[in-house]
């Protein structure tokens, strides 16, 4: 049987165990925060106790309407309310970082054959962490090693007309954009590393097959599309829609631009940011065979290529295609895949992690540094 003093030692227990988490959250957080610049956290914590005056004012008014006197005055309820405020600030950093380290996003490397050819298909993130793709390029190599032809994602230019729709519909969301966002995100962009695979190229062009569809083909299809699609027309028609996406590259542009001239504390935090957010992308529409709301465009730029590039797989000779496109084709084209008159059928999937935090090492060698010689 519980006694009341027991009950109340118990009730102070708790409420010290609750405010010492508390507290440690604030204080990791007001460390987490200060990495942008001492002031941020300093900013809370001074916002708290500006909401902490009217709060009091209504907490002192039900003590006195309870007829409650025991408080712990204003200076205890001001801390208290300024820790609250900084822990809770602080909740949304901790769990994108902890999204980031404990779900971080993977690509798909799906095998499949008719019986007769094989085609692995490499799902790609434009964006990721270097050993991403250096695991991928050592894999092209030896796919190309063994006799594979290798087949690339890529929309190619094609003059005026269809590099001004692409500028018009989509910004730079498959050039520039992807640099920009690598450099706000303290990441990579996968074209940095295919150019290990230049002299292979060079060597055998035969092997290295640019896959994709030109802008003038995209532009066709959208307006074949455009005609058949009311809802795309209306969509088309609202200008506010196009510029958006232009919006984000100039965003993105000059957030990195801030960001080559910041602290490394102020780097670290944005990667922070930017890692869980790409966690949090890894959606339905970026694993296999599952499907949510879509982009006005996707059926052009995601179905429309899938189909382009399907036709390809299919009329190519060789026995062995290693395909690398962008994650989001890969269930759209392993259905396709399945639809032929030879159906293809998945033979395996592995999952390769694409983003992870960077770590720096340090230690040392037994050995003194050589001092340089003397000039003589």
């Amino acid at each position: 049987m519980t006694t009341p003093a027991l009950s109340s030692k118990l009730r102070t227990v708790r409420k010290s165990i609750l405010w010492f988490q508390l507290s440690m959250v604030a204080g990791l957080g007001f460390i987490l925060l200060s990495n942008w610049s001492i002031w941020l956290p300093l900013g809370v914590l001074a916002a708290g106790v500006a909401a902490s005056v009217p709060l009091y004012l209504v907490v002192l008014g039900i003590w006195h309407l309870f007829k409650q006197t025991r408080h712990g005055g204003f200076i205890r309820f001001a801390t208290s309310t300024a820790i609250v405020v900084l822990a809770l600030a602080s909740l949304p950093l901790f769990y994108l970082l902890w999204r980031a380290e404990a779900k971080p996003p993977t690509a798909p490397l799906v095998a499949m054959t008719d019986g007769q050819r094989t085609v692995m298909l490499q799902g790609m993130w434009h964006v990721g962490s270097e050993a991403f793709y250096k695991s991928v390029v050592y894999d092209l190599q030896q796919a190309l090693n063994h006799g594979y032809v290798v087949f690339y994602e890529g929309v190619r230019g094609s003059g005026s007309e269809g590099d001004q729709w692409e500028q018009a519909y989509m910004g730079n969301a498959l050039t520039r954009s992807y640099t920009a966002l690598a450099d706000v995100c303290g990441l990579k962009f996968q074209l940095d590393y295919f150019d290990m695979l230049e002299a292979d190229r060079l060597r055998q062009p035969e092997k290295h097959v640019l896959a994709d569809v030109t802008t003038l083909q995209l532009k066709q299809e959208f307006d074949r599309q455009l005609a058949a699609d009311p809802a795309l027309a209306k969509w088309a028609s609202a200008k506010a829609q196009r510029q958006s996406q232009q919006a984000a590259d100039a965003r993105l542009a000059k957030m990195a631009e801030f960001l080559h001239t910041s602290t490394d504390g102020q780097r670290y935090l944005a990667g922070v940011v930017c890692r869980g957010i790409f966690s949090l992308q890894q959606t339905p529409t970026r694993t296999l065979g599952r499907e949510v709301m879509r982009d006005p465009l996707e059926p052009v730029v995601v179905d429309f290529r899938n189909r382009a590039l399907v036709e390809k797989i299919i009329q190519s000779p060789a026995e062995k295609i290693y395909v690398t496109y962008g994650i989001g084709h890969i269930s759209g084209v392993i259905a396709l895949l399945r639809r032929e008159t030879r159906p293809w059928r998945v033979l395996s999937v592995k999952w390769v992690q694409v983003v992870t935090t960077p770590k720096e090492f340090d230690s040392a060698l037994p050995l003194a540094v050589d001092a340089p010689p003397t000039p003589r």
